[in-house]
């Protein structure tokens, strides 16, 4: 299927789909159930093709997450997250709630991600997934990805508070989750509180799930609230050599203008913006720091460099 969506083959590549879900499945149970995975691949392939074989793609998609819909609650569950993708965000929101009360909480996670990840969705739809996670963890005996996403959400929405206090509620069953370690340790250092704390904390969490580039960046925003600036670059140089994104670029430019180092700084930073850095990219509390920078160091060189 893939090579034919490469050709621009997509009615050929959608029959190859749908051709193994109907010889590999006997009844219309299992037809529904498996019908799930299917779709996720169609929907992959989408990201592959051309715009109009993207839609075409996605229409089959959707249909196959139709039918999966029917094999019950987690079904539907995984509708409503392929329509939250697609930033169709009521009708999403509207399958979800139908659903909660019986999903499992695991896929109820992955749907509120979907729902809230880019943050797009307007404060109204905000609040009903809001909803959706305090239901769910009431429900479902308040279960690690639950808390994680609703702290997550709650940092996001700079209710600081409440968000440190669902990380500590995680920390306190499980000492060890690298995710509250990692995020409770930044939501401080961004804050500027605790800092002997945020940084034993993202420590930790290198020891539990090794120097994963995600976590040494953590620790580079740690030390750069803590004014160890040489440590910070250090960290955001090994960063930079793994994973050059655009929010590490946007690091490494904060770091190298606290040393005082402006040539380089601006370098980091125009890096930053030719892919793609937008406010919006970066934890809220970074936000302030992003906009101190562009009048430090210049304005959006992107539409330049195109």
């Amino acid at each position: 299927a893939r090579a034919d969506v490469q050709r621009s083959r997509y009615d050929r590549a959608i029959e190859q789909l749908t051709d193994f879900l109907e010889r590999f499945t006997a009844t219309d149970e299992e037809r529904a159930l498996h019908a799930g995975p299917v779709a996720t691949t169609v929907e992959q392939l989408a990201g592959q093709a051309s715009e109009r074989g993207a839609e075409r793609l996605l229409a089959a998609a959707e249909t196959l997450y139709e039918l999966h819909a029917e094999s019950g609650a987690d079904g539907q569950m995984v509708r409503a997250a392929f329509l939250a993708r697609h930033d169709r965000l009521d009708e999403a929101l509207d399958l979800a709630e139908e659903a909660a009360g019986e999903c499992r909480p695991d896929i109820l996670v992955g749907t509120i991600v979907d729902l809230l990840g880019r943050g797009t969705a307007p404060e109204a739809q905000r609040q009903r997934a809001e909803q959706l996670m305090r239901a769910g963890l009431e429900r479902h005996e308040r279960p690690t990805g639950l808390l994680l996403a609703l702290a997550d959400y709650y940092a996001y929405v700079r209710r600081n508070r409440e968000a440190k206090e669902l990380y500590r509620e995680v920390l306190d069953r499980r000492p060890d989750q690298v995710l509250a370690l990692n995020n409770l340790g930044v939501l401080m250092a961004l804050e500027g509180v605790q800092l002997d704390s945020a940084l034993a904390m993202i420590q930790r969490a290198i020891e539990v799930a090794g120097p994963s580039p995600s976590l040494i960046d953590s620790r580079a925003t740690i030390r750069l609230a803590r004014g160890e600036y040489q440590e910070a670059l250090a960290d955001m140089t090994a960063v930079l050599a793994e994973a050059p994104t655009a929010a590490a670029h946007f690091r490494h430019a904060q770091v190298l203008h606290r040393l005082g180092l402006r040539s380089a700084a601006t370098e980091a930073w125009e890096e930053a913006l030719r892919m793609d850095l937008t406010p919006e990219s970066l934890h809220p509390l970074e936000r302030s720091a992003y906009e101190a920078l562009r009048r430090e160091l210049g304005g959006d060189v992107r539409q330049a460099s195109r």
